[in-house]
């Protein structure tokens, strides 16, 4: 949930969240759903839309305004299979997860131009001396004082050969980044 500083945003929905919906609720029957609920009081919420924002998403995606560009931004996690950054696959055959930026300007009716197949717009991402067997998830993106500041959770896979079909151990730590622009983050 954040405040909304839009100066143009009705009194009505200065709070705004988004949330996510069940699995199964994307109409392939994957991934749920993001919704937009608005509040002018920030306790008691309604959606502001009939129907969801993002279709096929699994993680706590955010929305900011960012009020020197004046227009919303929303900070999605995105899938690689292999991504640019380096042009090795991880052993485990898991999509590579990471944060990405989608522009909304200042119209926030469905559907937002976001889903996890993005590729060419990522803000936190890995480099060559990160694991290659890495997901960033939940940017967790907030605006400070003109400084955008992300506290993902970022969690590097453990393939074991004597597991190697087991993907999902491995260590989960949260992070900090930052980022002056919005547009690339480092930790």
């Amino acid at each position: 949930a954040f405040l909304d500083t839009n100066p143009a945003a009705p009194r009505g929905e200065k709070f705004k969240m988004t949330v996510g919906g069940p699995p199964g609720a994307h109409a392939d029957g994957g991934y749920g759903s993001m919704w937009l609920l608005c509040s002018a009081d920030g306790v008691r919420w309604r959606r502001m839309f009939g129907a969801p924002v993002v279709e096929g998403s699994d993680t706590q995606n955010v929305l900011v305004f960012d009020h020197a560009q004046r227009r919303y931004t929303g900070y999605i996690r995105i899938d690689s299979a292999t991504p640019r950054e380096h042009n090795r696959t991880c052993p485990a055959q898991v999509d590579q997860r990471r944060i990405g930026r989608c522009d909304l300007g200042l119209d926030l009716t469905p559907p937002w131009p976001c889903h996890m197949e993005m590729t060419d717009n990522d803000v936190l991402s890995f480099d060559e001396h990160d694991d290659i067997c890495l997901d960033i998830y939940t940017s967790g993106a907030s605006i400070y004082h003109g400084v955008y500041l992300f506290f993902p959770s970022v969690f590097s896979h453990m393939v074991f050969a004597s597991k190697p079909s087991s993907p999902n151990d491995g260590l989960l730590a949260g992070m900090l980044a930052v980022s002056r622009d919005g547009v690339t983050a480092r930790w």
